[in-house]
């Protein structure tokens, strides 16, 4: 390998938030590689919010309404979405 081709694997290695070898595994054992830090954490807020859904679903099913005005709590919702996605 020439430095120039080290160099390279390098910074895809840094790009990709994995080691070198990660990235070698990757390319030569066709493993996939991890998610990427802000990936975790968009899933992990994407799961938060699902989780708060869920909790108004449950409360409207067992009572039959919604606490506050709905318009907002979806307006609410959209705007958490569309910040996590960058929107």
């Amino acid at each position: 390998m020439t430095a120039a081709e080290r160099e390279q694997l390098d910074a895809q290695a840094a790009a990709a938030g994995v080691t070198l070898s990660q990235l070698i595994r990757t390319a030569v054992l066709q493993y996939r590689l991890p998610s990427p830090p802000v990936m975790r954490e968009a899933v992990n807020e994407l799961r938060a919010i699902g989780v708060n859904l869920n909790q108004i679903a449950r409360h409207a099913n067992a009572t039959g309404a919604l606490r506050g005005d709905l318009d907002e709590t979806l307006a609410e919702v959209r705007q958490a979405i569309s910040e996590l996605i960058g929107g």
